[in-house]
């Protein structure tokens, strides 16, 4: 359930921005298109499904999330700590877009 909420979410963001469908599970994808003013509520809204699922799983699996966000952190925020990680690391932009937003955030945000 939680894949077929990002695809359509991560859809939506990709249909604005022009992105072709072969970008669409790549982290390349989501920067074009989230890097597009036009486009930050839905890449925001797109976060906030990707950080929902992730938390979902951890409770689910009882396992452990590899990334803490503080507290009223905003979903703008969350994009915005993707796409410096992104434009940092350029050459995770050819990773799924899953893995790279996971990696941003972990980095940023390490649970201690």
């Amino acid at each position: 359930m939680k894949r077929i909420i990002f695809a359509a979410a991560f859809s939506l963001v990709a249909f604005a921005s022009g992105a072709s469908a072969q970008t669409i599970e790549r982290a390349d994808g989501l920067y074009s298109a989230c890097k597009a003013g036009d486009n930050l509520n839905m890449c925001a809204m797109y976060l906030a499904g990707f950080t929902g699922g992730a938390y979902a799983q951890s409770v689910v699996d009882k396992g452990s999330v590899r990334y803490c966000l503080p507290s009223g952190t905003t979903h703008k925020q969350n994009l915005d700590t993707v796409l410096r990680y992104l434009d940092s690391n350029p050459q995770a932009r050819g990773q799924p877009t899953a893995v790279a937003i996971y990696m941003a955030l972990a980095q940023a945000h390490p649970c201690k």
